[in-house]
């Protein structure tokens, strides 16, 4: 059976892509972290992730252009 669900990969920093504070459903809590989209095997030896996606969130997706540095 293929299995097509979310992914939470909790994250301290906000250096990773895509990484932001959002709703996490397994958690049942806002937390800092990554989603994906996986999709997954289900058979009689367990569960084997086939493939993973990465969710970014509309923030990642904006063009803030070059950013410049400041000392």
């Amino acid at each position: 059976v293929l299995v097509v669900h979310d992914g939470v990969i909790p994250k301290k920093g906000r250096h990773s892509v895509g990484a932001q504070r959002q709703f996490a459903r397994d958690l049942g809590r806002k937390v800092n972290c990554q989603v994906a989209v996986v999709v997954g095997h289900v058979g009689p030896a367990g569960y084997l992730p086939l493939a993973l996606r990465l969710y970014l969130p509309g923030q990642w997706l904006r063009d803030r252009g070059p950013t410049v540095e400041r000392t």
